[in-house]
């Protein structure tokens, strides 16, 4: 495909993904589950689309995660605290291919910045959990995972700003917010108003998912070309 084309694909991708996101808004919000899932799946196969029109190296690994974070989507449609398990367990397993991926990425060696980073972002989830979960249930254990995982990706961002601030990737720090947003909205959701879930709470957790997944992709590609400029 010649460059040209690419761009023009690039563009009409970018264009489909808002009323794919909008769409799938409105169905969270009135509660149609037919447009929610029609849509939904919708967000992470024009983001995958987006990265192989653009890439180069079309890394398997991304892709894979990529294709866990769709799952889970699915599995986070249904209103059941069963689905909504499993659902961050398959997002947990997205979550490691990411942060893999990442270290890959940014080419990371230092790690303390790493820890110190994702430190804040544990003790308030943490925090969270334990005053009002039980110790013993499973689902905490599930939850407690994607805690560290959050945490630990915030961390690698925040190195990476802290290593490389003359060339640092802005578009990793929105999706990193975006993330911490999303999964402070599924703790809310899980431990707190299972029964009585705001109206406004799936919207919003589709809003922040939806620039979490497209400023990911951006940052991806970015970061592919920095090396480039890099290695040349």
């Amino acid at each position: 495909m010649e460059k040209s084309q690419k761009v023009t694909l690039h563009i009409l991708l970018s264009l489909i993904y808002l009323p794919i996101v909008a769409l799938d808004l409105y169905g969270e919000f009135v509660g149609n589950n037919t447009i929610v899932y029609s849509v939904k799946p919708l967000i992470t196969i024009v983001v995958l689309a987006i990265y192989f029109n653009k890439s180069r190296l079309r890394d398997h690994l991304f892709i894979a995660s990529l294709v866990f974070g769709l799952l889970s989507t699915i599995l986070f449609i249904p209103a059941s605290s069963t689905s909504l398990l499993w659902g961050v367990a398959i997002f947990a397993l997205h979550r490691v291919l990411l942060i893999i991926f990442l270290l890959k990425l940014l080419k990371i060696r230092d790690f303390l910045p790493i820890l110190i980073g994702s430190l804040p972002v544990l003790l308030i989830f943490f925090y969270l959990i334990s005053i009002t979960a039980d110790l013993s249930n499973v689902s905490l254990v599930v939850f407690s995972v994607n805690n560290i995982l959050i945490a630990f990706f915030f961390g690698i961002i925040i190195a990476d700003y802290v290593l490389k601030e003359d060339n640092y990737n802005i578009y990793l720090l929105i999706c990193a917010l975006m993330f911490l947003a999303l999964q402070l909205i599924v703790c809310i959701e899980k431990f707190y108003l299972l029964e009585l879930s705001p109206k406004i709470l799936r919207p919003t957790a589709v809003f922040f998912y939806a620039i979490a997944m497209f400023t990911l992709v951006k940052a991806v590609l970015h970061q592919e070309h920095l090396n480039r400029d890099t290695s040349a």
